[in-house]
């Protein structure tokens, strides 16, 4: 059961960090700021949230369009959140157990 639970709070996790992020770059993009912030939000970025790639694609987007693809980033990051959460709990049960 905790490697459910662990599984699960990365994968919010990500889900969380991914939307945030590109709320972040949403307000970049509409209100501008200086060079070196947007260089360190990209390094942040693609660092914690390397499915953001596929934001690119909604640059000349719908608002629908635009809405699905920051669902399926987020879902994307979560997956991946996931999947390393489960490699951190099944390593510590397995520490754990002995």
């Amino acid at each position: 059961m905790p490697r459910l639970k662990i599984t699960l709070a990365f994968g919010l996790l990500g889900f969380f960090v991914s939307l945030v992020l590109t709320g972040i770059w949403y307000y970049i993009n509409r209100h501008g700021t200086s060079v070196g912030f947007v260089n360190a939000v990209q390094n942040v970025t693609f660092a914690v949230s390397p499915a953001s790639i596929f934001l690119i694609t909604t640059e000349h987007a719908s608002v629908t369009s635009q809405c699905g693809t920051i669902l399926f980033v987020a879902l994307l990051n979560s997956i991946l959140y996931s999947a390393v959460g489960f490699g951190i709990a099944w390593l510590w049960s397995n520490v754990a157990s002995g």
